[in-house]
């Protein structure tokens, strides 16, 4: 996911039981997975260089676990973070 807008569009648009395949449409394809698509644990990165007295660089995630091809539980990191 290229951008923070982007990441917590998608991140809203997750729900339990949701197929990992209308997820992709959504968010494109993870930037690392473990396992398969169906079942494994996938991540939407991104960092963001706000320069040395904002904090440095942020990094965010969007994480999801997918068992039998759908969504069983997901996560962020970041997502609250401004990028100023």
């Amino acid at each position: 996911m290229s951008n923070i807008n982007t990441m917590r569009q998608a991140f809203n648009a997750i729900y339990p039981n949701m197929p990992i395949a209308e997820f992709i449409q959504i968010a494109g394809c993870p930037d690392s997975c473990v396992g398969t698509l169906e079942n494994g644990i996938l991540t939407w990165s991104n960092s963001v260089w706000k320069g040395i007295f904002r904090g440095g660089t942020i990094y965010r995630k969007v994480i999801i676990f997918t068992k039998n091809g759908e969504v069983v539980q997901f996560s962020s990191e970041n997502l609250d973070v401004s990028n100023w």
